[in-house]
């Protein structure tokens, strides 16, 4: 089932991606869309929404890094929990857990031009879960668990100003097999909600500044 659903996104983002490629580049050779009068330099901050061991979680989210003729997008991000998380089956006392994710990310954007379009991104990182204690009961093991994140989205990009855009989507978080006390790979991973302000202008207006 799981091998199913991701073969799906992936063959469902290529053909998106073929046929946006297709129509709106027809006329363009491959050489002058890689030319620096169509890069991009994006950064863009939000917050997502998921659930991790049954607990609520609210996260910072951050993204650096260029888009290419308004379609392609590479970019770093870090993300990092703001509320301190108890998972439904931690009973230990003053427990709390964290997490963090840092890694990569490529997108494609349909219709880019468009005031309401869609943007498809894919992110691969490197998760850190650690649990902490307030107390001083000793009782578990002060340990941390490192993952593998792989988290496909799908979101609808609002044009606010040339420069500015609101996005809003929802994210499927993938990880490795694991176990780290009562948190495991059934209970992280699952869709997401995002949030947040991108911020996109010209390489060549920024060296001009």
């Amino acid at each position: 089932m799981k091998k199913n659903l991701i073969s799906g996104i992936i063959t469902g983002f290529v053909l998106l991606s073929l046929n946006s490629f297709a129509s709106d580049n027809s006329k363009q050779s491959l050489m002058s869309s890689f030319s620096l009068n169509n890069l991009d330099l994006m950064v863009s901050g939000g917050a997502e929404f998921s659930t991790i061991g049954g607990a609520n979680v609210g996260s910072g989210d951050f993204r650096l890094g260029a888009v290419l003729n308004n379609h392609f997008t590479t970019a770093l991000y870090y993300q990092r929990s703001v509320n301190e998380f108890v998972p439904v089956n931690e009973f230990a006392p003053g427990l709390y857990t964290e997490y963090q994710s840092v890694g990569g990310m490529l997108g494609f954007t349909i219709f880019p031009n468009r005031m309401l379009h869609a943007t498809f991104p894919v992110r691969v990182g490197y998760g850190h879960l650690e649990m902490d204690s307030d107390s001083d009961w000793d009782g578990w093991m002060q340990n941390e668990q490192h993952l593998l994140i792989i988290q496909p989205g799908a979101f609808a990009v609002l044009n606010v100003t040339p420069a500015v855009s609101l996005y809003m989507g929802a994210t499927y978080r993938f990880t490795n097999n694991f176990q780290y006390r009562s948190i495991t790979e059934a209970n992280m991973m699952g869709f997401t909600g995002q949030i947040g302000l991108k911020f996109q202008m010209p390489v060549g207006v920024i060296r001009n500044l």
